[in-house]
């Protein structure tokens, strides 16, 4: 039933006078929506509610995306500790995220001048109300400048930052 099944829906095709089925070309085109990031999503995602439920605390796998930093999974809806809870592919800006400095403390120096160069001319000298209208967003937001003293975008503060990372290997 199985096979009868793919092959009304053009996944294979029964060879004539024969019981062999052969698969057809639109196997091929399934397989090219498919992309590696959604593999390590499927194996880390129990791993990082493994570690949310022994740790107590919220954890999210972020992406790096040009100037910002994009949420892929999170355990925010399953920890009663969560200050904020954001969705799937929630965005924050590069130089506003933890994750941000976590991710620019691995890149090279040239990849981390291009990254900040281009994170400060997006932001200008603009509110950070307008990168975000997700009021939750502007408070952990607010936090993170206050915390890090990036209120002024001052390059040599980030720079710092970048290295303490590096050299903790974590940001809080």
């Amino acid at each position: 039933r199985i096979l009868e099944t793919l092959a009304a829906e053009g996944y294979v095709e029964k060879q004539p006078h024969s019981s062999i089925y052969r698969i057809t070309s639109r196997v091929q085109r399934l397989a090219s929506g498919f992309n590696d990031e959604e593999r390590l999503l499927e194996i880390a995602k129990p791993l990082i509610f493994e570690l949310g439920k022994e740790l107590g605390w919220p954890i999210t796998l972020y992406k790096p995306g040009g100037t910002a930093m994009a949420a892929r999974i999170n355990t925010d809806f399953d920890c009663a500790l969560a200050l904020a809870r954001f969705h799937i592919g929630f965005g924050a800006p590069l130089l506003d995220a933890t994750s941000g400095y976590c991710y620019l403390a691995h890149c090279s120096e040239s990849e981390q001048e291009r990254l900040i160069s281009q994170a400060l001319a997006q932001a200008g000298d603009s509110p950070r109300s307008q990168d975000c209208d997700d009021i939750r967003y502007l408070a952990v937001s607010h936090n993170i400048s206050h915390m890090t003293r990036l209120n002024n975008r001052n390059r040599l503060e980030i720079k710092h930052l970048i290295q303490t990372v590096r050299n903790q290997g974590f940001c809080n």
